[in-house]
């Protein structure tokens, strides 16, 4: 189809809320349903944008709100050669009940599961590994993936225990930065740092327990920056094992930082000191 004239093609809206794709987008908001289908949801506007722009190929289905006036806007300003995925329209009134927004975005991807399982960016040269353990947050582990993509990180590992990254709430909050970071999920805390001190390595976990400040790390070196879980941040063994525990110095007044607002700073202070020796 023509990116062009796709919404001049476009089916009768969807009105029934017993029709086989509104039950496969309700399905698609638990883990399970994500894992059975091999799918995911990928909601708004910008969000589709960047889906269609990485990995057009891997979107199955884009599911619009009859009341959606910008499809044609979207669909331009993309890579040559691309095939428009199908596009399917859903009463407003319907589609108001599965999105997963309390303001329906308009726009619903029904997007590939990536196969990330690959490890091998522990032996690249200068690596630079965000870990996130046990994050429970959607939000705070969406915020994270789109921060290692904005610092300069090569990839985001995700302990046991951490919250689903294609749930719907991380998706919206990554904005994009799924499709353009490598995510491995489901990893053995200890087994990556045994991984990692092979491979040379090193471990930074960030706790208010640190011997050194961020700024006493030399983060030019391949480094795995390691942030934990909201409430109980990384677990003692983790802990133990790493190569160095790093805090952030804050006020007397305050009792901590927020786990996605930490690792930022972190991320940044390590990207600052790779820039300054490329310039240098």
């Amino acid at each position: 189809m023509d990116f062009a004239s796709a919404s001049r093609a476009l089916p009768e809206p969807i009105t029934s809320a017993s029709n086989p794709l509104i039950k496969r987008i309700r399905g698609l908001g638990s883990r399970t349903g994500r894992k059975k289908t091999g799918l995911f949801l990928a909601e708004g506007e910008s969000v589709v944008r960047e889906a269609l722009a990485a990995c057009c190929a891997d979107i199955e289905e884009l599911v619009i709100s009859s009341s959606f006036d910008r499809l044609d806007n979207l669909l331009t300003n993309l890579p040559e050669n691309s095939s428009c995925p199908p596009i399917k329209v859903v009463d407003e009134k319907l589609f108001k009940e599965v999105s997963g927004t309390d303001t329906p975005l308009g726009i619903i991807a029904l997007v590939k599961l990536p196969q990330n399982n690959d490890m091998a960016v522990l032996g690249s040269k200068n690596a630079l590994i965000t870990v996130a353990c046990s994050i429970s947050d959607p939000g705070n582990l969406g915020t994270i993936i789109r921060s290692s993509l904005a610092f300069g990180a090569d990839a985001v590992f995700l302990t046991r225990g951490s919250v689903d990254p294609y749930n719907p709430k991380v998706v919206r909050a990554a904005a994009g930065a799924l499709f353009a970071l490598p995510v491995i999920d489901d990893i053995d805390g200890l087994d990556l740092l045994n991984q990692a001190k092979a491979a040379g390595v090193q471990s930074v976990s960030l706790a208010a327990s640190g011997d050194r400040t961020l700024k006493e790390v030399d983060f030019k070196r391949a480094s795995l920056l390691m942030v934990g879980n909201e409430a109980h941040g990384i677990e003692p063994a983790l802990l133990a094992k790493s190569d160095l525990v790093a805090s952030i110095p804050i006020a007397a007044e305050s009792e901590s930082l927020n786990a996605a607002v930490a690792h930022s700073i972190a991320l940044y202070e390590a990207s600052d000191q790779r820039r300054k020796i490329q310039s240098s």
